[in-house]
């Protein structure tokens, strides 16, 4: 059996997660490179745009945007243009007196203490290539980003090679959809993400 895993009208998501230092203090150190900011979902991130004053963070808060006398600004441009339904992010205020943060063009005044999450709601349509995040406040601490979006329909594969499939034979499975995971069983279940990936295998 053999499928696209990806279904139309299928709401999926991904998290970046970003890179704290550890320890009980702010590093004061700037950084500037994927592997240095982001801890996990690296994958969905293809270049750091721009860093300006980021400095990873105490044991679980993440990155600290702006120091005390400048702002901050983080843009990861995506590995893969979407249409989000939404983008959640989890954040929280430096101080009592720097408690507010931008995340693509959008302003969370009044972060709290803690790590809070806070939505941005999109329409499904709008392409987003970037998350920009700054603070107009000099600092503040942010964690994880989330990026919800509906995923396109894939067509079915084929496949073509010798039929009947008797002992053994070499095939080829395509995919119309650009950009799709084929996954493939032997034993006729149906294929899950978990299944075996498709290769084409070169002359």
């Amino acid at each position: 059996a053999v499928q696209g895993i990806k279904r139309a009208g299928t709401e999926t998501s991904y998290t970046i997660t970003f890179k704290d230092c550890g320890g009980t203090g702010d590093s004061s150190t700037k950084q500037s490179t994927i592997d240095n900011i982001i801890s996990a979902g690296d994958e969905y991130v293809s270049e750091i745009v721009t860093a300006e004053n980021i400095y990873q963070a105490r044991t679980g808060r993440g990155i600290k945007l702006g120091t005390g006398s400048k702002t901050g600004t983080l843009v990861l441009k995506l590995a893969e243009t979407v249409k989000p339904t939404k983008i959640t992010y989890k954040a929280r205020q430096y101080s009592a007196s720097e408690t507010s943060i931008t995340v693509n063009g959008n302003s969370q005044i009044e972060l709290t203490a803690g790590f809070d999450e806070y939505t941005i709601t999109y329409d499904g349509e709008t392409e987003v290539s970037q998350i920009s995040i700054s603070t107009p406040e000099k600092r503040a601490y942010i964690t994880e980003v989330k990026v919800y979006y509906t995923a396109a329909a894939v067509e079915k594969p084929t496949i073509t090679g010798t039929t009947p499939f008797l002992g053994s034979t070499n095939v080829t499975i395509v995919c119309s959809t650009e950009g799709a995971a084929i996954h493939y069983t032997t034993d006729g279940s149906e294929p899950t993400a978990e299944s075996t990936t498709y290769r084409q295998q070169l002359p």
